[in-house]
């Protein structure tokens, strides 16, 4: 279930751009097209995404924008802010909170 509001936050924000969501891709990827017409493979993950996310994710898409879709609501604060962290030394893929996923990818740079 917790699947499903992630990827419909995903929907409703891409929507909200003018991008479209295109379908399911390899590893549970979901590819959406951004108003620019730019492809981002976006992997909804359910619980803690983890630097293991990040590889699974990168290793599926090698060539392509990868993005990171999880829920930060009831996450440690710790958690938080190692993520952010992470984020900043690993730039193959990013981290995208559902509830900013419209203006996450609003400003998407590749």
């Amino acid at each position: 279930m917790r699947t499903v509001n992630l990827v419909s936050n995903l929907r409703i924000g891409i929507e909200a751009i003018g991008g479209e969501v295109i379908g399911m891709g390899i590893g549970r990827g979901i590819r959406v097209r951004l108003p620019d017409d730019r492809m981002v493979v976006v992997y909804p993950t359910v619980g803690v995404p983890t630097s293991t996310t990040m590889h699974e994710a990168s290793m599926n898409s090698p060539d392509e924008s990868v993005a990171i879709l999880y829920d930060h609501v009831g996450l440690h604060p710790q958690w938080l802010s190692h993520l952010d962290w992470l984020g900043q030394y690993i730039q193959a893929t990013r981290w995208v909170k559902a509830c900013e996923a419209g203006w996450q990818f609003a400003d998407w740079r590749a």
